[in-house]
């Protein structure tokens, strides 16, 4: 079987393969691992090298606006499961998380520590987890009693590059925020190399809730309080979904398994002052 993810230098998504490289070992499957370089899987090369090998399903973390290749492996009856992001006008099963909660989760905990001005910070903004976790940071921030500027929402690429340049952003706006909500930890680390280099303390000046919770969040300096995803149950669930299509066991429905997501709380947010 196949794992196809947008770069594997993202250390969420490297995280996020090596976990549904695992689950699949476990039920006896081999796993070849490609990247699309955020290019968009399209029909080319890449899909014809797998479909050569031949590859009995497709576990697919696509986070591109067109990934019409999809449809070249369904055409072939290999079933594939998205995983993390759904594929828009296309028919698969999937297995994601529930960022809207994530989102709700992170803003509440910042108006509980007294933030009043929090902005976001996400990658694209038509990936359907940004579209959940902006409507779940604008009702989290409205139940807290607080206003979702939308100069205040900045949307980009998933790179530390973008981290960077939204703080430098953030810094200019009318209402300076106290606290922001990252969508990916890959973001917030080019935040934390920008607060570095333009001399902005944290948490004492701004505090920072992330998301994803990759491996090195714990030993950043502060350590990131980020949104923590199942990424081990997205596998499981992924491998269990793919291994039933293998089965035969059809259904006229695709399967749809929101997992919850929960908040790792460590010294990267702050009382406000």
């Amino acid at each position: 079987m196949a794992i196809v993810v947008p770069r594997v230098e993202i250390a969420y998504f490297a995280d996020l393969a090596d976990r549904v490289a695992d689950a699949a070992e476990r039920a006896g499957l081999e796993t070849v691992i490609c990247t699309t370089r955020s290019r968009g899987f399209k029909r080319g090369s890449l899909i014809e090298q797998l479909l050569a090998l031949p590859v009995a399903g497709v576990i697919f973390a696509g986070t591109n606006r067109h990934n019409e290749g999809v449809r070249q492996f369904q055409e072939a009856g290999i079933p594939v499961i998205a995983i993390a992001e759904p594929v828009k006008g296309l028919e698969l099963d999937s297995v994601r998380v529930d960022y809207g909660s994530g989102a709700h989760q992170a803003v509440a905990y910042l108006a509980s520590l007294g933030h009043r001005s929090i902005a976001m910070v996400a990658g694209p903004q038509w990936l359907e987890s940004n579209i959940a976790a902006r409507a779940g940071f604008e009702d989290a921030m409205r139940q807290s009693g607080l206003e979702p500027r939308r100069q205040n929402q900045l949307f980009g690429e998933i790179s530390r590059d973008f981290g960077y340049s939204a703080l430098s952003q953030l810094l200019l706006a009318e209402e300076r925020p106290t606290a922001v909500y990252v969508t990916a930890d890959e973001i917030a680390l080019g935040m934390y190399s920008a607060a570095r280099d333009l001399g902005v303390a944290l948490p004492e000046e701004l505090s920072i809730v992330g998301s994803d919770d990759i491996s090195t969040a714990q030993f950043l300096t502060p350590a990131l309080t980020s949104i923590r995803l199942p990424r081990d149950k997205m596998a499981d669930r992924a491998i269990d979904i793919l291994l039933s299509r293998l089965a035969g066991e059809e259904s006229d429905e695709v399967a749809d398994l929101v997992l919850p997501v929960t908040l790792q709380v460590r010294s990267s947010a702050t009382a406000s002052m």
